[in-house]
Order: C-alpha cells, then structure tokens, then sequence
C-alpha cells in the first residue's frame, strides 16, 4: 500500500446535516453538542491531505464547505451529494453521526459492498427509534467492514446485548446463523479542552453576581434540566441537605442548564425549597458559554447524579474534569468509563427489577400506550442512587479542600491524556484504515454478491407497481404528434403549467420539453419518439420521460 493510498484509509466524508452538528440553529441537546464539539475537533486535528464532505441537499453541502474552509488551509474541500454517488466518490469510510447506519448501508447497495465502509456512532439508544434501527441493521446489507463507534463499555455492551436477542430470533425463525456483525469499537467522546477554562475573575464575578460568598462551598452540575430525559433532582437536593447539616460552613448548588418545560423548572424549583432548604440554588443558563465556564470557575466540585437510561456517556463531567473539578457522579454507563478514583468518586446505583424486569413498561411504550417520557421517568423510578454515599463524598470534598484541589488537577490531566480532541480523532483515523484494508481483503465475490439484485426496500416504481398500469413503457416506436397549433403560445403554456403545478423538473428541463414540442410541431406529421431523441439530442430514456409529461397534459397525442 503507498503513501496516498494510506492517507485516504485515514480520512472520512463527513455525512453532513444541520440537525446531527448544529444545536445552536437546531435546538441544544447532548448529540448535536457532541456532533458539533466533534466536527471542529475532526477540521484540527485530523491528519488528512483533503476534507470531504456528503449531505442530501446543497444547503448542507454549503454549510459543510463554510465550516471546512475554516480549517482547510491549502487543503482542498471535496462535497458530494447523497442522491447521486454514481460514478462512486473516492471515499474510503462515510461518517454518519448517528447508529442507524441500516440506511446508509443500503444507500451503498447498488455501488457494491465493497465500494466504501460506514462508520456510524452512538447517542441516544433508548428510543423505539433505535432499537428498532438496530434489527433493521442485522437484515440490511452490513459488513464487518462497517463500525458503530459505542462511546463507552456500558454502551458497548447493551448494544452487544440487544444484537444477541435479535440474532437468536434470526436464527430461531429463519434457521441460518446471522451474519457478521459490524465492528463495535470504544472510542469516547472528547472536547476541545482550551475552550472550557475560563479565568479566575470569571468565577469571582460570577459569585459576586449570584451573591456567593467566597467561603462558600460551590457544587456545579450541568445538563439539560429535564427530569424524565436526564435526571431526578431530588435525590441529589437531599444529599446536599446532609452534607450541609454536617458542615461547619455553607454550600451552595449551580445549576447550569436550560429547563426543558415549565414542569421541569416547577419541580426543579419547588423540590430544592422543600428538600434543601438551608443550600442555596442558583441556576445559570447553559446555552451561554461564557456563563458556563464562569460557572466552571466558580464552583469547588462537580454532581452528576445521573438515573436515566437515554444517557450513555455522560460530556458533561468531562467537560467539568477539563476545568479542574473533582467529580462525584453516579455510577452509571459511561461515568465508569470516565471518573476514576484519582479525580473523583462513583456512587453506586441499583437498577430494580421490578414484577417482570420492566417488560411491561417497555411494551406499553413499544406499542404506543405510553410516551417516551414516560418510559424513560418509570425506568428512572426503579433506579437508586446511595443518596447517604452521596452526602459523604460532598462533605468530604467541601471539608477537604487539598483532596478537592488534588483531584482537580488530576481530572484536568485525566482530560488532556484521554478525552482531548488531539487524543481521540487519531483514534477515529486508526479505525477508518482498519475498516478499509478489512474491506480490500474482502473476496471479489463478496463485493458483488448483490449483483443483479433489486434493492428490497427501494425499489424502482415502475418495478413494484408494475401491475398497476394498462403498459409500462412508451417502445421507441411511438409515434407522438403535437395537439396545439400556436407554437409561441404552446411554448408558453408548457412553462406556465409547469410552474403552476410546482412540476419536479427545472429550467434546463422545461426549456428541453419545449424544445420536444416544437420538434412535433415542425415536423407536420407524426414522429416516433426515437427520431424526437435523435432530433433534439435526447437520450431516448430522458426523451421518454418528457413525452410522458407532454402526454400527461395533452400537449402531444399518441398516434395508432
């Protein structure tokens, strides 16, 4: 393998939409701040000679250039729309920001298995969404060439889970053993660590505004302040409350978020003046960066209280480790990845049972009887976290103030070895090159082994329906002749009902049809559509379909 060959292994097209990197023009949630966080990290530090970059509109091909060309330097900006990839780009892997890669698998379908590899990653896996997503993915043509990047082993493993169930029933209703499964690497989230530090005077200010004394004793915690989508405040309040009662001083609580309705603010609100009446709540908007990181700055230790089953990583904390702070979190999917006793304690968590291990709850979901707030709040419900375990870890670190500043530092450092965007992007590149000398080892064989096939959920129209019609197909021979006389006013009207009826053909289209027209008008006499091809420079299949739409309107007349 040469050099440039190599280079191309290590890079991706970046699948690009609004929706999976943009939370400020798309709305603030925990994947599109990581798929932003990871686009800017990928245009620093990755080690590529070129950026490429996919979407399925021209608006998200412009979006992608405008954020590329900020990072590019000399490097060109390759952009490839999604509707036509024929002839195949010079893609090794597609980055798609989401694990449903199902689709983009079978978007790959007609170029052939081994034209490039999919690399997809986790977010959210709790949604009917994605579970049903992650079936759909061991019936769709994936290979062991394709990746979805699982963010953390709790993930990891509960994806692992779930394609054991859907394998089992593959192999009990079919009778064959599944396929291969895609590659389910650990790679982590990461962040930009410079951009989270904010000076000491911020935090100073900060206080001062919030009216914080600076011998108070500060915990942070930062999310969006949902209580079915992220966590139940008031397990976190009661252990604040014991910690204060036990404290020769004041703590004070942050919350740096948004609320995601007037319910989450009412018990958020309410639930701190009944269960934590002797530690003040401050809440600070968390859509403002500068606030965020003041907030950082300001505070002395970091809560994470987590008990929901649609987180599976867990930014936040490593977001708070970047600026210093010591972590008490729950011991929860990717927090166990990430909090390690130097920078701060895990408390333990159990996940109840229940009557029938939450079947039933997962089915009145499934099916629709229950939203998916309320799935998310009943699992939440059975989920304990040490509320007495948690008082002690903030009493010691608002009693122990060296342990505090010793795991601060720790964290920090713990950051910039695993979790900065320097560290974590060459881990992206090594797996795409993986994924791509996997792909050329591939037999021949097994490239083309669609070959001749019709895609099973996108087939041709003309295909599935083809009993639906009284003929499919207009034959060359056609003969077609022009029904108006005027050709000026004809011309006209083809334009005007084009535009009345939003037509799906453009200009370059229109003006085509026109010209067709007129060709049936200048002949005088009928005209098979192979001498209409021929006469404008048509391609009979184009020829054929713009006819169609001159039949349709009655603009030309089949002749026996």
């Amino acid at each position: 393998m040469d050099d440039t060959q190599m280079t191309a292994d290590r890079n991706a097209a970046i699948w690009y939409a609004r929706d999976g990197f943009d939370p400020g023009k798309m709305g603030m949630n925990g994947r599109r701040v990581a798929g932003e966080s990871f686009l800017e990290g990928f245009l620093t530090h990755a080690d590529v000679d070129a950026f490429m970059g996919m979407s399925s509109s021209q608006a998200g091909l412009r979006q992608f250039r405008e954020l590329a060309a900020k990072k590019a330097g000399r490097r060109p900006i390759h952009l490839y729309m999604l509707d036509n990839l024929s002839p195949q780009p010079p893609v090794s892997t597609v980055f798609f920001p989401s694990p449903t890669i199902a689709k983009e698998a079978w978007r790959r379908f007609d170029a052939g298995q081994t034209a490039f590899s999919i690399c997809g990653i986790t977010h959210t896996t709790s949604t009917a969404a994605v579970l049903q997503q992650f079936f759909d993915l061991r019936m769709a043509p994936v290979e062991p060439w394709d990746a979805i990047i699982c963010t953390s082993r709790a993930v990891q493993a509960s994806v692992n889970w779930q394609i054991d169930q859907i394998d089992a029933y593959i192999e009990r209703r079919f009778g064959y053993s599944p396929p291969p499964r895609p590659q389910l690497p650990i790679i982590p989230l990461g962040l930009n660590q410079s951009q989270i530090t904010a000076p000491e005077s911020a935090g100073v200010k900060l206080r001062k505004m919030l009216g914080i004394a600076p011998e108070t004793r500060v915990a942070m915690t930062m999310s969006r302040l949902s209580v079915a989508e992220k966590f139940d405040p008031l397990p976190i309040y009661r252990a604040l409350h014991l910690a204060q009662s036990e404290f020769d001083g004041d703590i004070a609580l942050i919350l740096c978020g948004y609320f995601s309705s007037e319910t989450d603010e009412d018990i958020f609100r309410k639930g701190a003046a009944r269960y934590m009446p002797d530690v003040a709540l401050h809440v600070v908007d968390g859509k403002d960066d500068a606030l965020k990181r003041a907030a950082f700055s300001a505070s002395d230790l970091f809560l994470f209280g987590i008990d929901n089953i649609q987180e599976t990583f867990g930014l936040a904390p490593i977001e708070a480790m970047a600026a210093g702070l010591p972590q008490i979190v729950s011991d929860w999917d990717g927090l166990k990845d990430t909090v390690t006793p130097d920078v701060g304690f895990r408390i333990p968590t159990i996940l109840a049972e229940g009557l029938d291990r939450g079947r039933t709850d997962m089915r009145r979901y499934i099916q629709g009887i229950d939203g998916y707030h309320n799935y998310l709040s009943k699992t939440a419900a059975r989920t304990v976290i040490d509320v007495r375990a948690f008082a002690d870890r903030i009493l010691l670190l608002a009693q122990d103030r060296d342990l505090a500043r010793k795991m601060g530092r720790a964290a920090k450092d713990r950051v910039r070895r695993h979790f900065d965007w320097s560290v974590i992007i060459p881990q992206y590149q090594s797996l795409w090159e993986t994924l791509s000398q996997m792909r050329r080892r591939a037999p021949a064989a097994v490239g083309d082994r669609y070959n001749g096939l019709v895609s099973p959920i996108a087939p041709p129209a003309v295909d599935v329906f083809h009993s639906y019609p009284s003929q499919i197909g207009l034959p060359l021979s056609t003969r077609v002749s022009a029904s108006h006389c005027d050709a000026e006013t004809t011309s006209q009207a083809i334009a005007e009902l084009a535009s009345l009826r939003n037509a799906p053909i453009n200009g370059r289209a229109i003006q085509a049809t026109q010209g067709i027209w007129r060709s049936c008008h200048d002949a005088g006499k009928p005209i098979s559509i192979y001498d209409i091809g021929a006469q404008c420079g048509i391609r009979p299949a184009a020829s054929e379909q713009l006819i169609a739409w001159l039949l349709k309107y009655d603009f030309l007349r089949i002749v026996p």
